[in-house]
């Protein structure tokens, strides 16, 4: 009788010492930050600092340029309005050409991407507009590159 009691004695003691030890690994574990997040944490305050440091620089500049600011602002709002470079006329190939057409007629959307399917025996691209997720297709362009045309077929 005394060996059980001396047995579950020692198995009590093991297991709340066992249980004192896991406690203290998974608290120590919670206030561990992990390398990943220190890597994030120092990244973003890096981030920070250098858009901080570009913003006052160009207050300084502003301050230094003076009336020219207004000037600049104008110009930069000019700019904005005015389209971007024509992506088709960009495009070094006809492949990319024929992605620029179907995107011009498909509209801005990015939710979907374009690839070029084969090139039929006309010399026209077929272009097909896949979902981003699932890669399935959702629409077929048949585009000629010669004439700029683009029809769904």
């Amino acid at each position: 009788m005394k060996k059980v009691l001396i047995y579950v004695i020692i198995i009590a003691i093991v297991s709340v010492a066992g249980v004192f030890v896991a406690n203290k690994i998974l608290k120590k574990d919670e206030t561990k930050p992990t390398s990943q997040s220190t890597v994030d944490n120092n990244i973003n305050n890096s981030e920070i600092k250098n858009s901080n440091t570009n913003e006052v620089n160009a207050m300084q500049n502003n301050a230094i340029q003076g009336n020219n600011t207004v000037d600049n602002n104008n110009e930069t709002q000019e700019n904005e309005t005015k389209p971007d470079k024509d992506p088709i006329a960009e495009a070094k190939t006809d492949e990319e050409k024929a992605i620029a057409i179907a995107k011009k007629e498909w509209g801005e959307d990015r939710s979907v991407n374009f690839s070029i399917d084969h090139k039929n025996e006309n010399g026209e691209f077929v272009v097909a507009v896949r979902n981003s997720a699932t890669t399935a297709a959702i629409e077929w362009y048949i585009v000629n590159v010669q004439t700029g045309t683009c029809k769904s077929r």
